[in-house]
């Protein structure tokens, strides 16, 4: 991640296999055969007392069930329309 920059970050879990996207680019990939993925989501932080936190800005975060991204893209340059 780039300091002082906007930065577009996703987490997409596609059937079995996690991928985390930065700018558009895969950053590498989980396979989570076997595991259930209903624990809480954390942004920004962690129970874990040796964890990094993030210092900074969302904006338009967003959670839907579809895999959004299974390869590389261009992020959006605008933000997303507000409903």
């Amino acid at each position: 991640v780039t300091n002082n920059v906007w930065n577009h970050a996703a987490m997409v879990k596609n059937g079995t296999t996690l991928t985390l996207f930065l700018n558009g680019v895969s950053q590498g990939t989980y396979t989570a055969s076997g595991v259930a993925l209903t624990s809480k989501i954390q942004i920004g932080g962690s129970t874990d007392a040796s964890a990094y936190y993030f210092n900074g800005y969302l904006d338009d975060l967003r959670v839907t069930k579809a895999a959004r991204y299974t390869q590389n893209f261009i992020p959006p340059s605008v933000a997303l329309p507000r409903q």
